[in-house]
């Protein structure tokens, strides 16, 4: 529920706090450039989009006052501020807390651990009675030992889903004891590709939405492409559980079969009533094939140049990607038959 009526999500994706400063001079700059350029005018703009939501995903290590080497207190506090400034825009908010190798850390912890706990202690405080924020408890979790980059369609063991509903558990009793009353998102397995299998999570208060991050890449890319493939992987679970696609985009991948996929993929969340939060609205790296292209003024990208022509894996032209056909949705309900 979202003011009091049933809530389907539609929003997008970004990308300002997803490293600390201390990691930049190591990485691509368009990590630096979205938080340089972060500000309230890009809040308006995604509410003029048709959007009602933002997802706001914040490095674990840059958050947590015990990290001597990456923790950043004016980064913290500039997140803190946007977080607010989506708030007093209108949007509902996203939190995230990410660990990943980017930060510099040596690998990413597998499900959310004691660092992830403190960060939530330092959020919990400012955020944990406004219900218009909702926390994501860890961004992709991947309990598949020795493996960070698994087959997206392996199906977790009972172990392993036992593992991730303790690890969650205890997040959700740690968020909970120091009072917050938000929604709590649960990322799948298999860093959010999977939630078939998934045991049920335990909230004194009820509030638990799971979350799936359905990208197509992968050995295999065909059927990740089709209806079947997202009945497996949250679509069944989506019947008798709350589902949002916090995070989704074409990624690294694309063939001649994508464009009318992510028609197909649209209509599907439609039809059985499921968010989308999509990326990245201000993160358009050579080959990722994104939502918008040319932060900080941001054109919403098209499946087709001008000469007609779609991309190939990892070579797309500047802009390509589905954001015109998502512009459509949010702003008019409607998903074009046809790629745009």
């Amino acid at each position: 529920m979202r003011d009091g009526k049933p809530w389907i999500p539609q929003g997008f994706y970004q990308v300002p706090f997803e490293i600390p400063p201390t990691a930049f001079a190591s990485q691509p700059p368009f990590w630096r450039q979205a938080y340089e350029g972060q500000g309230a005018w890009e809040y308006a703009e995604m509410k003029a989009e048709g959007a009602d939501s933002v997802r706001l995903q914040i490095a674990q290590d840059g958050a947590n006052p015990d990290n001597k080497k990456h923790f950043d207190a004016e980064w913290l506090q500039k997140a803190i501020r946007a977080i607010h400034q989506a708030r007093d825009a209108g949007l509902t908010v996203i939190v995230c807390i990410q660990d990943e190798i980017q930060t510099g850390v040596p690998a990413q912890a597998p499900l959310p651990n004691e660092n992830t706990r403190r960060v939530w202690s330092e959020l919990t405080p400012e955020f944990g009675k406004d219900r218009g924020v909702l926390f994501e408890l860890y961004n992709e979790p991947n309990d598949i030992p020795k493996d960070p980059h698994p087959d997206i369609n392996q199906q977790p063991t009972s172990q392993q889903w036992q593992r991730w509903a303790d690890a969650m558990n205890e997040t959700i009793r740690f968020v909970r004891n120091h009072g917050s009353v938000n929604v709590v998102v649960a990322d799948g397995l298999v860093n959010a590709q999977q939630l078939e299998g998934a045991p049920d999570l335990v909230d004194p208060m009820h509030q638990v939405l799971y979350a799936a991050h359905p990208y197509v890449s992968g050995n295999r890319a065909d059927f990740n492409q089709t209806e079947q493939a997202w009945e497996e992987k949250f679509g069944h679970f989506a019947r008798t559980h709350p589902v949002i696609i916090s995070e989704w985009g074409i990624g690294f991948y694309c063939d001649a079969k994508t464009p009318r996929s992510v028609a197909s993929f649209l209509k599907y969340l439609r039809s059985r009533g499921i968010g989308l939060e999509v990326g990245i609205w201000d993160f358009a790296p050579g080959g990722f094939n994104n939502m918008t292209h040319g932060f900080p003024h941001n054109q919403f990208s098209s499946f087709y140049n001008a000469k007609g022509e779609t991309c190939t894996l990892n070579n797309g032209f500047p802009g390509y990607g589905p954001g015109k056909m998502i512009e459509s949705w949010y702003l008019h309900g409607t998903i074009p038959p046809l790629p745009q």
